[in-house]
């Protein structure tokens, strides 16, 4: 465990079950890489939310093609503190699932891979370097109907590239 980051997620109250169950679906995915961060819960949120954790929240305002946001990690190395989830958006559980995984790989710094909207990660590999991988959980767009079958191997080449074991 010397060199694992275990961070803590939390749900608020308000947060629907279908959601609450994809997130620990989520959460099991993205530990099962095995990789220097380990997401721990889902629990409950606390009257008063630790630093360097994070909370996923139902939120009502977002417009309907969005499903999901959240905040960066921020520049003392916690990761981004809220996913908020669009709680107007029925959705499948793979699907609700899907979008958790992505969000949460935004609160640990990923940013989309078909968009130029942060910095190029390098992986060594040249196929995940030079073109977009469509399979990304960290692919952007409304991947409605779509079967999520785990990371991609350019996903679980990032994830080590940016937390090297």
């Amino acid at each position: 465990n010397k060199g694992k980051k275990y961070i803590d997620v939390y749900y608020s109250a308000s947060l629907s079950t279908p959601w609450r169950n994809a997130l620990i679906d989520a959460i099991i995915e993205w530990n099962l890489l095995n990789g220097k961060i380990i997401f721990k819960g889902p629990y409950i949120m606390p009257f008063a939310l630790p630093v360097g954790n994070i909370v996923v929240t139902p939120k009502g305002d977002m417009q309907k093609d969005i499903l999901g946001e959240s905040y960066s990690p921020d520049n003392k190395g916690n990761p981004g503190s809220h996913i908020f989830v669009n709680k107007y958006r029925a959705l499948t559980h793979t699907h609700m699932k899907l979008t958790l995984a992505h969000e949460l790989g935004h609160t640990i710094g990923f940013m989309h891979t078909n968009t130029n909207d942060g910095l190029k990660l390098y992986t060594n590999n040249s196929t995940c370097d030079n073109k977009s991988d469509t399979k990304s959980v960290m692919c952007t767009g409304d991947k409605n109907g779509v079967v999520w079958n785990g990371f991609s191997l350019c996903d679980k080449k990032a994830f080590y590239s940016l937390y090297p074991l």
